[in-house]
């Protein structure tokens, strides 16, 4: 009975994500933050933003958009270029994806799932 309870959990959780639109399907079987597919979305346009641009296009505080920056720069996916504030106000980054990066990343994930 234990297992048939397990059984229908599985089909429950299954049933709800088959409902889900394409990201937010890979998001909840993944766990990747949606925060993050927006910081690449933002980034893959082929402009630099700085971490003032970005906190402002997600309403997302200093410390919070820098712990997500951190991570994807420690996978490669972003690049930070630093410099100068153009004001004198010390230092910026600005930020950029890197797209072969995060296609190799992709293949990565596809061959293992794929593969498995």
């Amino acid at each position: 009975m234990r297992r048939a309870a397990a059984d229908l959990d599985v089909l429950d959780r299954a049933e709800a994500l088959s409902g889900l639109a394409g990201v937010q399907r890979a998001q909840a079987v993944f766990g990747i933050s949606s925060v993050r597919l927006d910081i690449i979305t933002a980034l893959l346009s082929g402009c630099e933003l700085s971490d003032a641009a970005l906190m402002e296009r997600f309403g997302i505080t200093r410390n919070g958009i820098r712990r997500h920056l951190k991570a994807l720069e420690s996978e490669g996916i972003i690049v930070g270029r630093h410099t100068t504030h153009p004001r004198g106000a010390g230092p910026i980054t600005y930020w950029r994806a890197d797209a072969d990066e995060l296609l190799m990343l992709l293949d990565d994930l596809r061959s293992t799932i794929l593969n498995s």
